[in-house]
């Protein structure tokens, strides 16, 4: 009954958001020693030729530096195209821009409506100069083949770096790129000291996430597009078995995870104590799931959560350039 094309990473869609983006300023044309004139015989003689433009979007604005995180950090945009799996071609994304003024380095894969939204955020927060290449999803909600050119999942988020050599990295999955960016670049920010209670919770949420919560909701998901997918004729025995699962079985495991996260957020302002962290950048896509799918009412704190992170001015540039996440 599970449809096979059903992904992972993919969610429930909503209208997609829309953001400007500011052309990139073309650098000052070299000047060139004059030479003579040509004669009407070499004009008609010369070969004529013309070059495919280049549809290239970039914002760029200041860096946010450690001391000013209210700062918009630079970008530079670029779209791949959505290519159907079904075409004899593949889709690329273009992962390093050819503009001169484009930052070099980390660039951020970013599927709309998808967990990726947390990386635009953290790094947003951080205040990181970054990439970001926008792929779109195919009319079926599927992510496109341009991302299996970056990683052979083809899954969102996933990232790629320059090492320290010089070599190409790239990184999967959530969890693993958020440790990767806070080890490199974060300098101990929006993370607790070692040996703390605080970074012991740190730690057990940033799992937390992906490893309870997220399986739940994704089959809640998948148990919701069963009925749409099935015969016509079984349609309705399908969708009583899925709503007996739903209803039976993950609404109540989805509960308690709820009552874990309410307890926590009664003992501290924050999943990880008293201060803002990554890990809140991690549970923040799943709370918004819930709310989104389910409710949140009895559970004042964690809608106090989700008023305090929409507040923030990262989460609300990060919307802008990639979209809501849910």
């Amino acid at each position: 009954l599970v449809p096979a094309h059903v992904s992972m990473e993919e969610e429930i869609p909503v209208p997609e958001s829309s953001h400007e983006v500011a052309p990139v300023s073309a650098p000052a044309p070299v000047p060139t020693p004059a030479v003579d004139a040509p004669t009407e015989e070499e004009k008609n003689n010369q070969p004529t030729s013309t070059s495919e433009s280049v549809d290239t979007h970039a914002t760029a604005s200041a860096s946010e530096s450690s001391s000013n995180p209210s700062t918009a950090s630079q970008q530079v945009v670029t779209t791949a195209p959505a290519v159907d799996a079904s075409s004899s071609s593949s889709a690329t994304a273009e992962t390093t821009p050819s503009s001169s003024s484009a930052p070099r380095g980390l660039t951020v894969h970013h599927l709309d409506h998808s967990r990726s939204h947390r990386v635009i955020w953290l790094l947003e927060e951080l205040g990181l100069e970054y990439n970001l290449v926008e792929h779109k999803r195919l009319p079926s909600m599927q992510a496109p083949e341009s991302l299996r050119a970056v990683h052979p999942l083809g899954k969102a988020p996933v990232i790629e770096d320059l090492g320290s050599n010089g070599e190409r990295l790239v990184i999967a999955e959530s969890g693993a790129i958020i440790e990767y960016i806070l080890d490199r670049y974060s300098k101990g920010r929006l993370r607790p000291a070692t040996g703390t209670q605080q970074h012991l919770d740190f730690t057990y949420y940033l799992h937390y996430a992906e490893g309870s919560v997220m399986p739940l909701l994704v089959m809640w998901l998948v148990m919701s597009k069963v009925p749409e997918r099935a015969p016509f004729f079984i349609r309705p025995v399908a969708r009583a078995i899925c709503e007996q699962i739903q209803n039976g079985y993950i609404r109540p495991q989805v509960m308690k995870h709820m009552e874990v996260c309410e307890a926590q957020l009664q003992k501290s302002t924050w999943f990880a104590g008293e201060e803002f962290s990554a890990v809140d950048i991690h549970m923040g896509f799943p709370i918004e799931a819930i709310a989104t799918r389910f409710s949140l009412e009895g559970s004042p704190k964690l809608q106090e959560f989700m008023q305090r992170i929409r507040a923030r001015p990262a989460y609300q540039r990060a919307v802008e350039k990639g979209g809501v996440a849910i």
